[in-house]
């Protein structure tokens, strides 16, 4: 039997069934779920308010794992990830309200593009230390992808919507964990750690690099774009089709990760523009006031050789006209001589 089409209210109905909120308008939706956007009246923060079908909220077995996972959730406070306000029903219908962040999903900031590998690096960097803070206590984000996560103005990476909704949707057929492309193989059998969230991760890394998911036959980073080979071992190790064969730990993860990237910027300096030091943009700074003064100095070099010549010059047509006013006195001289004994 097909699952009933998910008709999401509308925002004035949703705003009438929750009076703590302005609902203001609706974000998006897909078969499973609707988000709006809306305003917390009594703190005047921007909010995200996430509402599933009613069939769920009538599922005494999905309340039970959708309450005390997002009661979890809702603990975990870290500036890459975003926060869970309050879950409950309404209208019968389970929802999540959330940070509201400016800026766009992964998938629509990039566009399907590769960025910078300096940029890439950041940004996994920043979601596996979110993800970190959500393992060390025992909390799985399940369907890491770029739709899950955003951007703000600034291109700070944001993780959101932990996967409490797929998680507590396991049928006993064929768990529902996961996104197609991003998914590690053993979310099929439903015995999954960390490794899983590794797994995804690094073929959002893999994505960023080269500007799609990896396939088969599966080709490193360096053999489809200009990357540098830097990347491409940690990337058979994130993505190995063995859970065992990964990284053990997201930690483990950030610390290999932040560890090549660094030896990259030695490396490839000339080619990638690195954070400097405040003492390295000192330098910079002196050294290009020192090509910026060279014209400068080469043009009063310039006028003074110029002065040099004209100076020279002007002595040289004194010296001449000295000369010759000496030569017409001493003409002069001698011709009056001449006249004076002739006349004698």
């Amino acid at each position: 039997m097909s699952r009933k089409l998910f008709i999401p209210p509308t925002p004035e109905e949703l705003d009438a069934s929750l009076p703590s909120y302005l609902v203001i308008t609706m974000l998006s939706k897909d078969k499973r779920s609707a988000c709006f956007y809306g305003m917390d009246e009594a703190r005047n923060l921007p909010v995200v308010i996430k509402v599933f079908p009613k069939s769920l909220g009538a599922d005494p077995s999905f309340l039970d794992a959708f309450n005390s996972q997002l009661e979890a959730i809702k603990q975990l406070s870290h500036d890459n990830l975003i926060s869970v306000y309050e879950f409950g029903l309404v209208d019968e219908m389970p929802f999540v309200v959330t940070e509201y962040m400016e800026g766009n999903p992964l998938e629509r900031s990039t566009k399907g593009e590769t960025i910078e590998p300096e940029q890439a690096v950041r940004i996994i960097l920043g979601l596996a230390q979110g993800l970190a803070h959500a393992h060390e206590r025992g909390i799985l984000h399940t369907d890491i992808n770029p739709d899950k996560i955003f951007l703000n103005q600034d291109a700070k990476p944001f993780l959101t919507d932990f996967g409490y909704y797929e998680k507590v949707r396991v049928s006993k057929v064929q768990p529902d964990y996961g996104s197609s492309g991003y998914a590690a193989r053993e979310t099929l059998s439903g015995q999954i750690d960390q490794r899983a969230d590794i797994y995804s991760l690094g073929v959002v890394f893999y994505e960023l690099l080269t500007g799609g998911v990896p396939k088969l036959p599966y080709q490193a980073p360096s053999e489809q774009v200009s990357c540098g080979t830097h990347f491409d071992h940690f990337l058979v190790k994130a993505l190995h089709p063995e859970a065992a064969q990964r990284h053990r730990s997201i930690t483990e993860f950030v610390t290999e990760l932040s560890e090549i990237f660094n030896q990259s910027l030695v490396v490839s300096q000339p080619q990638v523009q690195p954070a400097i030091s405040l003492m390295q943009a000192t330098s910079s700074k002196t050294e290009s006031a020192v090509y910026s003064e060279k014209p400068l100095l080469i043009g009063l070099i310039s006028a003074a050789v110029a002065a040099i010549l004209v100076w020279m010059a002007l002595i040289y047509v004194c010296n001449r006209s000295t000369q010759e006013d000496l030569t017409s006195i001493v003409s002069h001289q001698s011709s009056a001589r001449f006249d004076s004994e002739e006349k004698e």
